[in-house]
Formats: C-alpha cells, sequence, structure tokens
C-alpha cells in the first residue's frame, strides 16, 4: 500500500506540470497574430484613396473638436452637477405681530460655456478677400462671417476694418432697427457685445462691421447721393423746428418785456377841491378838484 500511495502522488504532480489548455489542434500565438496581420492588410488594400482621405480628415476634425472644447473650459470637472449652498434659515416680520421662517436656498449658477468651432479643413476653407489666400480660421470670419484672414485684419480706428455701435450706425446711415435683423435685405447683422465704457450699469453695445453696415445702407437707400440727399433733408427740417421754436420763444420774452414795462397806478386818488361856489337858480353848491377836475355838487340846509 506504501508503494502504491508514492506512485499516486507522483502520477498527480505529473498532471499539474502539464499546460491544461495545450491543444495540438489549434494554431500557435505567433500564427494567430501573422494571420490578423495579414487581415487587416488586406482590408487596407481595399480602401481607395479617397476613402482613406475622408478617414484622416474626419479624424483631424475629431482631434481638432476635442482640443477647442478642452481650451474654452479645461477645469470644468464637475461633470454638469450645479453645487447649491444652503444658509440659515431667517426671521421675516410679517406684518401681522409675528415672524416667518424663511429658508434660503442660494443656487451657484453654472459658468456659460462657450465651444469654439473647430478649424476649416482644406477643400471647404474660404478665401481671403485681400490676399486670396486660403485659411483655417479668422476672427473676423468666426465673429462676423466676412471672409478676412487674421494676416490682413485692421480695426484699428479710421481702419478698413473698423467696428461701429449701433447708435452711431443708425444717425450715419440713417438705418431702423429692424434694419438690422432678419428680414427682405437678408440675413440680421452680426455683432460683438462689449461693456459700456461711460458707465458699466448701462446696457452692452452693440458693436458692428462698418463694412457690412455700410452695404446694407446702400441696399436700402440706394446710392451715396440719395443717402446725402436725405441727410440734407432731415437736416433741413431740424433747421425749421429750431427756427420755429426759436420765433415762439421771443415772442413769448417780448410779451413778457412789454408787460413788466407797462405799470398801472394802483394808488387811491384824493381829490383837492377849490373855491365853493353857489348856484341861485338851482339853489346848489359846487366845488371842482384842481387836479382832476371833478364836480361835486350838494345843498346846504
Amino acid at each position: 500500500h506504501f508503494y502504491k500511495r508514492v506512485k499516486m502522488s507522483l502520477e498527480a504532480d505529473n498532471n499539474e506540470n502539464e499546460d491544461p489548455f495545450n491543444d495540438d489542434d489549434d494554431l500557435d500565438l505567433d500564427e494567430l497574430v501573422g494571420a490578423t496581420e495579414t487581415s487587416d492588410n488586406s482590408q487596407n488594400i481595399e480602401l481607395s484613396v479617397g476613402q482613406k482621405a475622408r478617414i484622416e480628415k474626419n479624424k483631424l476634425k475629431a482631434l481638432a473638436l476635442k482640443k477647442s472644447r478642452l481650451l474654452a473650459h479645461p477645469y470644468n470637472k464637475s461633470g454638469g452637477v450645479k453645487a447649491s449652498v444652503v444658509k440659515d434659515k431667517k426671521l421675516v416680520d410679517g406684518g401681522g405681530g409675528f415672524f416667518i421662517e424663511e429658508e434660503d436656498e442660494a443656487t451657484a449658477e453654472e459658468p456659460v460655456i462657450t465651444y469654439m468651432a473647430p478649424p476649416i479643413m482644406p477643400p471647404d476653407q474660404p478665401t481671403c478677400e485681400e490676399c486670396d489666400k486660403d485659411f483655417a480660421d479668422s476672427y473676423l470670419y468666426t465673429t462676423f462671417d466676412h471672409s478676412i484672414c487674421d494676416d490682413c485684419k485692421d480695426m484699428e480706428r479710421e481702419g478698413p476694418h473698423e467696428l461701429i455701435t449701433k447708435t452711431d450706425a443708425r444717425k450715419e446711415f440713417l438705418l431702423r432697427d429692424s434694419d438690422f435683423e432678419k428680414g427682405e435685405r437678408g440675413n440680421n447683422l452680426r455683432f460683438l457685445l462689449r461693456k459700456n465704457p461711460h458707465n458699466p450699469r448701462y446696457g452692452d453695445m452693440k458693436l458692428y462691421l462698418r463694412l457690412q453696415v455700410e452695404k446694407r445702407a446702400l441696399e436700402i437707400w440706394g446710392s451715396e447721393e440719395d443717402l446725402e440727399k436725405e441727410h440734407e433733408k432731415r437736416d433741413e427740417n431740424k433747421m425749421m423746428l429750431k427756427t420755429k421754436k426759436y420765433e415762439k420763444k421771443m415772442k413769448e420774452l417780448r410779451k413778457a418785456v412789454r408787460s413788466s414795462l407797462f405799470t398801472k397806478d394802483m394808488s387811491t386818488h384824493t381829490h383837492k377841491y377849490g373855491e365853493e361856489t353857489y348856484d341861485e337858480d338851482k339853489d346848489e353848491y359846487s366845488k371842482v378838484c384842481d387836479e382832476c377836475g371833478h364836480v361835486h355838487t350838494y345843498e346846504k340846509m
């Protein structure tokens, strides 16, 4: 029995050392890798040149979109969860001799995330109107949809790409609010919002591209000569209104001056009579005032 137990233990050890996954019918690992590589090569050969270019283009677009999102908000790790801060309860006077507990919960507003548009790939790239070169991205093209590259951009005062406020555009080009919006003249004019430099509590300024505003004004008025005529006509109307207003004020002033020069004597008059005369026919006595000529007649008993 002892030898029989030793033999059984040795057989068990041999079985444990053997590979349980060893199979003579299966392929070797190297053969499997080689088979997959050959299948991939055959699939690549089947793809055409256009399909490869489209795959590369989509890959570049995806990478550019991912990069723009990271640049727009690189530290956004909240995952879209809004943070809320719960304050202590406040006692509010209800006006009826008692206080009301008011629970005020302030919710922190999530910052607005703006995604930058990915750069345009070569087949669809716009052409600059100044240098006739294709460009992938541009400030004027992104903001105002104007095909000018960043190298040719000149947004200084009195430059070719100067900005103008909505108020100045209305005064200079005689436009209405509806002319800036989408309508019969075309799409709405794109603008840029900026804080008011005179007072930050005022509303935000709308800055338009002057070239686009001039183009819209020519579509409305027809030509620069017609626009100048309309300016002259409105200036004449303004002068007429100012003249009428001035004449009205002068007329009121003349009336006020004339009434101030004439002073009415509101004092009472005291008669100063002269000598008394007697009329025998009427049996009356009379006196005459030396200043106003008033005759006072009376009788004596």
